[in-house]
């Protein structure tokens, strides 16, 4: 959109709204609700009292607290993981560990692939 034609937009977006304003303004219930504004500002202001002032006297001295929510149950432990002993059938090395972020773990995967190392597990406790 040009300059040009992007200004004539936003001044009839502000002519249109200039115009709503100045029918809201000669609106008959606005202007009781400003009297009403204007008359409360000025008893507040003749008995020195504020508006938060005035919402403290209506509200009840004691709010009843809602119900505390229950306590979240804790989490349970993770049970903790088995260790794995896998034994490299060509060398006979042992490698025991409970993940898979094991330096000789991953060079046996990479030189024998995943599903073979996979198979050389055995469960010791």
């Amino acid at each position: 959109m040009s300059t040009l034609a992007e200004y004539r937009h936003l001044e009839k977006q502000l002519n249109s709204k200039l115009q709503a304003l100045e029918a809201l303004k000669v609106h008959p219930k606005l202007q009781r609700e400003l009297e009403f504004e204007q008359k409360l500002r000025h008893l507040l202001a003749d008995y020195d009292y504020s508006a938060q002032k005035i919402v403290s006297l209506y509200l009840p001295a004691v709010v009843p607290s809602p119900q505390p929510l229950a306590a979240p149950q804790p989490k349970r432990p993770r049970k903790p993981r088995q260790a794995k002993h896998y034994r490299n059938p060509y060398t006979g090395e042992v490698a025991i560990t409970k993940g898979g972020n094991h330096k000789v773990l991953k060079a046996w995967k990479r030189q024998y692939g995943p599903l073979e190392v996979e198979s050389w597990v055995s469960r010791w406790s």
